[in-house]
């Protein structure tokens, strides 16, 4: 490929590691293209060139990359087995560096490979090594650990909700994390860097932090709160999780022990020995920056629900899909975890028996009149939904509206929403509408 990298495709640019990629990426000097899927309403700003492609078409894909250096994927997790066919084009177009969908749990590691919610992370990057090998094509994979500021925001981790945290083992471990921002200068940086980032993985660390450590910094930032604290041992949980997980109950109780298992257990590189931080020009973060974020959440703003961590982790996460497009975190999480906080843990394409998170789009239900129903399964597409009912205070939707529901565009709309009064003092019904298996 040339010395000097002109042209870079950014794939799935609606996920939290997508956005800000893009916006990193687009103050480059670099040439940067969109590939959105053919159909989507995601919207960008138009100084940037957008592609609609249908990403399950080599012959595709390959006119769209055509002339491009660099190709970096952010997509989902749901649709992250379309990477190899996006990896086929990107080879028969000339292209000279792939990125795959990383960023999250260190997966160079023996053990952590063997994690099995990795599974199809691993096949990606066994894949372009073939592909690497035989000189088609060279690769650079991205590992920041858990996103720090996201992490805290959506209390990953360690869950503060209610001051119940919940330390596994006994939560001295230490793993690295990055935060979202860094992760983002990295992916802008990496074309710059083609030689030295060659076939192998790039590593991003912002912080070194453990469990125990959060939690005083989260106790720091309030000191008034009754915190109470459990221990849970991580062996047990995955245990219990791989038991469920055996019998086709991919919910988040069975998927995320794993993901805490390489996060924080000992041997599975969950804590960096190594960081090319200097080599693409990232500084560091600080306690001091974990303190003001944990000053946010616990007196600021409302407490967050667990969001669809596998997703997350996995991938970058959709945090919820309407007919209008993507929303994407902290605001609009925000907003949807306030209008239905009842429900913080979403289920499965297989699960029927759990209440599911409106916000995320792993599930197979939804939540009509605070009462689970189960709804369309479909293993590709998020859920069909065609109401769902809640009440919440007036001036809480309201709020919502006003901050999070733009009137076009990308993003839950208002015209998604029907409101009126059920006949309770400062109470608000309100439907979503929209057909949440289009994107």
């Amino acid at each position: 490929m040339p010395s000097t990298v002109q042209n870079v495709t950014l794939v799935g640019a609606t996920g939290n590691v997508g956005a800000i990629a893009l916006e990193k990426l687009a103050a480059t000097k670099h040439n940067l293209q969109v590939l959105r899927r053919e159909g989507s309403k995601s919207t960008f700003p138009a100084s940037i060139k957008v592609i609609d492609v249908d990403f399950t078409s080599e012959p595709a894909l390959t006119r769209a990359l055509q002339g491009q250096d660099v190709v970096i994927s952010t997509i989902p997790a749901e649709v992250a087995g379309l990477q190899t066919t996006l990896i086929d084009a990107a080879i028969a177009a000339g292209v000279g560096r792939f990125l795959p969908s990383e960023f999250g749990c260190n997966i160079e590691n023996p053990k952590a490979r063997q994690v099995p919610v990795f599974a199809e992370k691993v096949r990606i990057e066994d894949y372009l090594k073939q592909k690497a090998a035989a000189g088609l094509i060279s690769y650079t994979f991205v590992f920041n650990g858990p996103l720090l500021e996201w992490g805290i925001e959506n209390n990953f981790v360690i869950n503060v909700a209610g001051f119940k945290p919940r330390l596994l083992d006994d939560g001295k471990a230490i793993f690295s994390s990055a935060n979202l921002e860094t992760v983002g200068r990295a992916l802008a940086a990496i074309p710059d860097h083609l030689e030295a980032t060659k076939n192998r993985a790039v590593f991003i660390e912002d912080i070194k932090i453990s469990q125990e450590r959060l939690l005083a910094l989260a106790k720091q930032a309030a000191p008034e709160k009754p915190w109470e604290v459990t221990y849970a041992k991580t062996e047990d949980l995955v245990k219990v999780a791989g038991e469920g997980l055996a019998k086709g109950i991919f919910t988040f109780d069975n998927i995320a022990p794993f993901i805490h298992q390489a996060v924080v257990t000992p041997g599975y590189g969950g804590n960096f020995d190594k960081s090319d931080n200097e080599l693409l020009g990232l500084g560091h973060s600080s306690e001091e920056f974990i303190l003001e974020q944990y000053k946010k959440l616990l007196h600021h703003r409302h407490q967050l629900g667990i969001f669809n961590l596998f997703l997350y982790l996995v991938s970058p996460p959709t945090i919820y899909q309407d007919g209008s497009g993507h929303l994407t975190a902290p605001s609009t999480s925000h907003c949807a975890e306030l209008l239905m906080p009842d429900f913080g843990r979403p289920t499965s394409h297989f699960s029927t028996a759990q209440p599911t998170n409106l916000i995320n789009h792993y599930s197979c239900g939804c939540v009509k009149d605070s009462k689970f129903e189960q709804c369309e399964q479909r293993k590709d597409t998020p859920v069909k939904c065609d109401k769902i009912t809640r009440s919440v205070p007036e001036n809480l939707l309201s709020y919502c509206m006003s901050h999070c529901m733009p009137d076009k565009g990308r993003g839950l709309t208002k015209a998604n929403f029907q409101t009126h009064k059920n006949g309770e003092s400062g109470q608000v019904e309100f439907s979503i509408l929209k057909d949440l298996s289009q994107g």
